[in-house]
């Protein structure tokens, strides 16, 4: 019985993994999108000059530079700018996952000594909806995400690594229960959050797991030490960190909402993903593009936005005081909750990701098979009740598969995907400006120009349509001008944004590359840019504009004037600053203060940290060379 039990375990196992990934597979498709391109755009010098270490130290999609997330990108850097294998990489990401995700939920069930039976069942079920709930979906297929995949990997390792140590604790095999509990939280906590920095949030799921399903379980000697040192000393350096580093008037100086307003308006965020995950597009479609989503101004404006506040402290506190009645509805509650610690609070982000459910939907998910399972299997109910919460859990597992196969399908044809994006989303900016570049791509200039007029009327405040509209124009004749004057204006009164630089990068690229924009004198990119600079609402974005401006005047040949200008660019946080550092002493060298150049490589090599000086060091060294035998000749023949 037990042999026949496991083959069929094993066969369903097979099954599901099978299913899974053959099914994502339909949604492969060889297209980058969106943020694809400028975090992976350098794969190419990668595979030119196999610079990975630089590719490496040159991330800036977030404050640790997600190293391993971008060790994993130039592993495929031969591959790039196709993205059909950067997909089946991600694909199998999750599908391994999946693999530790059933392993955990198998601890689980054996820490709470549940039968055989029921542990397979709670684990497999859970398993099979974590991987197709169909709010996964843009988490897989969208390659930039496998940052977000990488980070819940290692964290799904180290939570399978503390559980299996805690069951040898449990064995009184103390030694090792607490090498390999501790050993995991550390090794795979760091390797998660050097993936993405939610990686830190694998403090969080242990705390919910102890304070919840574990909590009955015997503390063998050394527990409180142990819990002390890997859960409460590191959450108490973190909210250290956050009280002390965090100024909310600078993070949100270029959003179109305060922090009041964003804690406000994740309140409906997060019943809106709880809504998606139990009844898969009901509450809210699902979309890549949810920049559009409305802002909660106050608690009564819209009004819904005090019930949500309401309902999640009432669901806080009674997940708190019910953890020993209500266990998995607590375990649910705040892991989900935590799961969104980071990423839907205080953190300046865009409102609204599918992909921050990616963990977190598992607790809801496991409460839920749990209830379920406890009323299917209920001898208080009659047979016909209990039949009828089968046929309803199977009708419900139905609807998610058939809403996940849904969404894969779109992903099959990027520019469909872009179309039904942008008609679902008319107000959201990445949606039409998305749209527009999937037929600039397909030569199709006409119909991007429907959607740049569609921005330049919809968001009257934001001067990032009208570049790209020039940028289409560059490219393409058939394509008119905008009315110049109302470019300027708009350049000049812009209000601050993270869309700014959106078009402005590919129009100083279309006027600076050997193929220039020949449609429009430099003058025009001369005003756009000195409009940027005097604009007095643009603070957080100043130095970026000051770059851009300083790269221009450089190309047109006044390297004092871009040195000026970079100088200005450095009084403000900019991105890749190691760089406009280079660039600054290269232009120094065309200007032929070599003197100073060797003064400037000098300063930089105490400025650069050691992987900075380790990539850019045959440059420097080269750079001084060249400096200093000018100054020996010049001085040799004055």
């Amino acid at each position: 019985m037990k042999i026949s039990f496991s083959i069929t375990r094993v066969t369903l196992l097979v099954l599901l993994f099978t299913f899974c990934g053959g099914l994502y597979s339909v949604g492969v498709s060889p297209v980058f999108i969106l943020d694809d391109g400028p975090n992976l755009s350098e794969l190419d010098y990668v595979k030119k000059h196999h610079s990975v270490l630089e590719f490496l130290s040159q991330g800036s999609a977030g404050p640790l530079g997600r190293p391993v997330s971008l060790l994993s990108f130039a592993l495929q850097a031969d591959e790039y700018p196709n993205a059909t294998n950067f997909k089946y990489i991600n694909i199998f990401i999750h599908l391994l996952i999946g693999i530790f995700i059933y392993h955990l939920l198998n601890l689980i069930g054996r820490l709470l000594e549940w039968k055989n039976q029921k542990v397979f069942w709670i684990s497999f079920i859970g398993t099979a909806l974590w991987l197709l709930s169909p709010i996964q979906v843009s988490t897989v297929l969208y390659v930039i995400q496998r940052m977000a995949q990488l980070s819940v990997l290692f964290i799904v390792i180290g939570l399978v690594a503390y559980l299996k140590g805690r069951e040898w604790l449990s064995q009184g095999k103390l030694h090792q229960g607490y090498w390999l509990a501790s050993l995991g939280l550390i090794v795979a906590g760091l390797l998660a959050l050097f993936s993405k920095e939610n990686g830190i949030l694998i403090i969080l799921y242990v705390w919910v797991i102890e304070a919840t399903l574990l909590q009955s379980m015997s503390q063998p000697k050394g527990w409180l030490i142990w819990k002390s040192i890997f859960i409460y000393t590191p959450v108490a350096i973190i909210m250290g960190y956050f009280v002390v580093t965090f100024q909310p008037e600078f993070a949100y100086s270029n959003r179109a909402f305060n922090m009041t307003e964003r804690l406000l308006s994740e309140s409906r965020v997060l019943f809106s993903y709880l809504g998606n995950i139990l009844v898969p597009g009901f509450f809210h479609s699902f979309n890549l593009f949810q920049d559009d989503y409305a802002i909660s101004k106050s608690l009564f404006d819209p009004p819904i936005t005090i019930i949500a506040v309401i309902s999640w402290i009432i669901l806080f506190f009674s997940a708190l005081l019910l953890r020993k009645k209500a266990t998995f509805f607590s375990f649910g509650v705040l892991w989900f909750l935590a799961g969104h610690a980071l990423e839907s609070t205080i953190v300046p982000l865009i409102l609204y990701f599918e992909h921050r459910n990616y963990l977190a939907l598992l607790g809801p998910l496991v409460a839920l098979i749990v209830f379920l399972s406890y009323l299917i299997q209920s001898v208080r109910l009659t047979p016909i009740i209990r039949n009828s919460f089968l046929g309803l859990a199977m009708g419900w597992s139905l609807i998610i598969i058939i809403s996940t196969a849904s969404e894969i399908s779109l992903w099959q044809n990027p520019l469909l995907q872009g179309v039904h994006w942008a008609e679902e989303k008319p107000l959201s900016r990445f949606a039409q400006s998305h749209a527009a570049s999937l037929f600039l791509t397909l030569k199709q200039p006409q119909k991007a120009l429907e959607y740049y007029q569609h921005m330049v009327n919809v968001f009257s405040d934001d001067p990032a349509p009208y570049t790209l509209w020039l940028f289409a124009a560059c490219k393409y004749e058939e394509i008119p001008q905008p009315e110049m004057e109302l470019v300027f204006k708009r350049f000049l009164n812009a209000k601050e944004s993270i869309h700014i630089a959106t078009g402005l990068d590919p129009l100083l690229t279309a006027f600076t590359t050997e193929d220039k924009c020949k449609r429009f004198p430099p003058e025009v990119l001369d005003k756009i840019l000195s409009n940027l600079v005097a604009n007095p609402n643009l603070t957080d974005n100043r130095g970026l504009m000051y770059v851009f401006y300083a790269n221009w005047t450089a190309y047109k040949g006044d390297y004092s004037l871009a040195i000026k200008y970079i100088d200005e660019a450095f009084k403000y946080q900019i991105t890749k600053k190691d760089i406009a550092k280079l660039q600054k002493l290269a232009w120094l060298m065309q200007l032929g203060l070599y003197e100073d150049a060797i003064s400037y490589i000098k300063q930089l090599r105490k400025e650069f940290n050691t992987i900075e000086n380790k990539v850019h060091a045959s440059y420097l060294d080269s750079l001084e060379k060249i400096a200093v035998d000018l100054v020996k000749m010049r001085k040799e023949n004055p």
